[in-house]
């Protein structure tokens, strides 16, 4: 297949997906430099990774960004290579600049991630996939919207986020709440929150199921985020899974609800 039709098919399945991530304005130290990596992968979705090199991130985005790298996923039964794009995704304020239009399946081994830098330096990471979520009912009362999920009888990652996203006329308010139900007995149904705003017309609801590692980083990105710190140093460090560099590889899964209110 041509490079650039392939990157373009890539585009459009990235431009498709909804992989939302909490930001941050990031002020690491003056150090020397290390390679970051940010990957999520999630049934149906096409492979993305952000791969960025620096000892500061207020330096140019030119210098941020590690081009020429050789990033591979391996399947149980695939193995597939990345490529060089460049996408900025304004919701979440990332920037992609690896991926593949390959849509991942939902499997039962653990899933590898290999990258070859431009210096011949490999770096590499791990994980397992996450149980499937389904959003089998909500309920709005007294301005909080609830949602019920299935999760099936594997209580193994008890870690969810609950994406809002409301419309008016006027406004739009998003907003991300995570919940951490490790410490109940196993559950076959979870009930995440949240508030709602006033005088919506529709809303769109996004139940996530994570694993521990990707509700710390998440978690602890928002509470960065939010003190406007450095999250990669005390008080709040950011846990990785990335042998030979820092960041997070990790599998999500979800389940979308849309819901037009009436009046």
């Amino acid at each position: 297949m041509n490079t650039s039709l392939l990157r373009y098919i890539i585009v459009l399945l990235f431009l498709g997906s909804c992989i939302l991530k909490e930001d941050a304005n990031l002020v690491l130290p003056k150090e020397e430099q290390k390679v970051y990596v940010e990957a999520y992968l999630a049934k149906g979705q096409p492979i993305t990774v952000s791969l960025f090199e620096s000892n500061s991130l207020d330096a140019a985005l030119s210098v941020k960004l590690l081009w020429n790298a050789e990033p591979t996923v391996t399947f149980q039964d695939t193995s597939i290579q990345l490529l060089n794009l460049f996408y900025y995704d304004p919701t979440s304020g990332k920037i992609i600049n690896y991926a593949n239009p390959y849509l991942v399946k939902h499997q039962q081994d653990s899933i590898f991630l290999s990258i070859t830098l431009p210096n011949g330096k490999k770096i590499n990471s791990m994980t397992e996939v996450v149980e499937p979520i389904e959003i089998v009912d909500y309920k709005i009362e007294q301005g909080t919207i609830s949602i019920t999920c299935n999760q099936g009888k594997n209580n193994k990652n008890p870690f969810y986020g609950f994406f809002l996203q409301q419309f008016s006329k006027t406004d739009t308010i998003i907003n991300m709440s995570y919940f951490n139900y490790s410490s109940q007995e196993a559950l076959n149904q979870v009930i995440l929150q949240q508030k709602l705003g006033s005088d919506m017309d529709s809303i769109v609801a996004i139940a996530y199921r994570m694993n521990a590692l990707n509700y710390d980083f998440q978690t602890k990105l928002k509470q960065a985020s939010a003190a406007n710190i450095d999250p990669y140093q005390s008080p709040v460090k950011l846990p990785s899974n990335i042998n030979g560099g820092a960041g997070i590889f990790t599998f999500y899964s979800s389940d979308t609800l849309r819901i037009n209110i009436k009046k």
